[in-house]
């Protein structure tokens, strides 16, 4: 089905068993009457045999029963499938746990947090555990919920971290953002995604551009054959992701200053960088079309991935997490599509953790506990990721091995030879989706969006 307007070259868009236990120790209990004055020792060695025995089975099958309620948006095709192997790797390890999964909204972080606040707001019990992705930002909104310091939600996981030894495994950057403002640590990683990241067809433009010019000539080919170079949608948070990632091509250090608050965005070199990236950005939207129109709770970025998996446009600016629903559409990595960095951002890379959090007011603690150290395990990890289109952030998971794609493995590579690792925290800055959107519809011009920095 195609998933984008018509797109006319140079136009603008528009706006375990107890019986069996029970005999053991009668058997045991029959036997030391006769021989416990002359073999107790030989007793205590099966003794101690036997609860070795035990140990070692209930490390891979724990035979604790009840539920356990969680919460994320990942309904869409991929980001379920990547839930699901996930709570799979789970229940291979807790059978008797009943998983009660109310993931429902699809695609939109800001209204699944509202309608976990909503429950909660209401006198209902929160899910056990949550899915959030900003790191300390959203731990600090929920450790101090409605501003009162006294009304933290949420369960400290400081034991886990000790527990799991994550403390040391993981890296410091990534413990500092599932930290919250109060010190202690709140959150478990399960993977990250890169932002400034450009989704390409293959069939449409073999060679993924690394540079504006390179993206430039093969826009102007794909249009002069009436395909739309890049699709688009208007959505605040999408066209925000968008316009930094072209942003950040005009300079990767200026970029990190920008970002960072130490650019004096007064001076000739500020006011130069700002042009140059809203002006670049006008020019690559006279490439763009609109992706059709959302009319249920479907996220616009679906409907433009569909439009790069039909062939009606060529490339997307967004985050790999396309790369998951491609893949579940029937597209092969490397292969049918690419996931790249966006051209002239390769010493740059912008990403997102998503972790999950326990609520204080869990009403299944220890299953959910059970749960966040698979969710923090390689295993929990690599289930997942290899699915999402994400990468792991246990540091010990190999993501060079036959278990990863090409695209997987380019995108780890990338990471560790970046000379800037930002992890995306948009309220940092301007709201670059208002001004965005503004531009998109043509309803504010550079010069104007300049003098709202």
């Amino acid at each position: 089905m195609n998933s984008i307007t018509a797109f006319r070259p140079g136009s603008r868009p528009g706006p375990r068993s107890g019986s069996s236990v029970s005999l053991w120790i009668f058997s045991l209990f029959t036997l030391i009457l006769f021989i416990f004055a002359c073999d107790s020792k030989k007793t205590d060695d099966q003794t101690s045999d036997s609860e070795t025995a035990t140990d070692t089975e209930s490390d891979s099958v724990i035979a604790i029963e009840g539920e356990v309620e969680i919460f994320t948006w990942w309904t869409a095709l991929g980001e379920a499938d990547a839930l699901s192997a996930l709570l799979n790797v789970y229940n291979g390890i807790y059978p008797n746990i009943d998983v009660i999964d109310i993931s429902g909204i699809m695609g939109d972080g800001a209204v699944a947090m509202a309608a976990i606040k909503e429950r909660i707001d209401n006198g209902e019990a929160p899910p056990d555990v949550m899915q959030i992705s900003s790191g300390s930002k959203d731990i600090n909104s929920w450790i101090r919920y409605n501003n009162v310091i006294e009304n933290n939600k949420l369960q400290s996981l400081d034991f886990l971290w000790e527990q799991e030894n994550w403390t040391v495994d993981y890296p410091p950057r990534i413990k500092e953002t599932m930290t919250g403002n109060d010190g202690h640590i709140y959150s478990v990683p399960i993977g990250m995604h890169r932002f400034n990241n450009l989704v390409v067809n293959k069939s449409l433009v073999p060679q993924s551009p690394t540079t504006y010019q390179e993206f430039i000539a093969a826009a102007q080919n794909i249009a002069s054959r009436g395909i739309a170079p890049v699709v688009i949608c208007e959505d605040p948070w999408i066209l925000n992701i968008m316009l930094h990632s072209i942003m950040a091509s005009i300079s990767p250090d200026l970029y990190v200053q920008f970002y960072s608050h130490s650019l004096d965005v007064s001076t000739d070199a500020g006011q130069a960088f700002l042009r140059s990236g809203l002006e670049r950005f006008l020019e690559i939207l006279t490439y763009a079309a609109p992706a059709d129109a959302t009319t249920d709770d479907r996220s616009c970025w679906l409907n433009a991935t569909d439009a790069i998996y039909s062939g009606a446009a060529a490339m997307f600016f967004h985050p790999d997490w396309v790369k998951g629903y491609l893949t579940s559409l029937g597209f092969s990595p490397g292969i049918d599509f690419d996931s790249v960095a966006v051209f002239d951002t390769a010493p740059l890379f912008r990403f997102n953790v998503d972790s999950f959090v326990l609520f204080k007011d869990a009403q299944n603690m220890d299953n959910a506990v059970g749960f966040l150290t698979v969710v923090g395990s390689p295993e929990g990890q690599i289930a997942f990721n290899t699915i999402k289109g994400s990468s792991p952030v246990h540091p010990n998971i190999d993501q060079q091995s036959a278990l990863w794609d090409a695209i997987a493995a380019s995108t780890k590579q990338q990471f560790d030879e970046s000379t800037y690792r930002l992890w995306d925290l948009e309220y940092l800055n301007q709201d670059l989706g208002m001004i965005g959107s503004q531009l998109y519809k043509g309803t504010m011009t550079v010069d104007e969006a300049i003098a709202r920095f």
